[in-house]
């Protein structure tokens, strides 16, 4: 398992993965690149959240729009 800031790819059950394949990648790389239980489990969490709603909820618009309302406007 690839993690967080240790390298540019993960190797999973589909062999390797790069930005435009792995969901993960850019929370990973970008925004956790400390290599600590902290910054991993933190970042799974976010990535759930965003599947959750994009799978369940069936917004993604309106979930992206309040992703950059709450991340660059406040």
């Amino acid at each position: 398992m690839w993690y967080a800031g240790s390298g540019y790819y993960r190797v999973g059950c589909m062999g390797f993965s790069n930005l435009k394949t792995d969901p993960l990648y850019f929370f990973e790389r970008f925004l956790l690149p400390h290599n600590s239980i902290f910054s991993q489990t933190l970042t799974y969490f976010i990535a759930a959240f965003v599947l959750l709603h994009l799978c369940v909820f069936s917004y993604p618009l309106k979930l992206l729009i309040r992703f950059f309302e709450v991340f660059f406007v406040c």
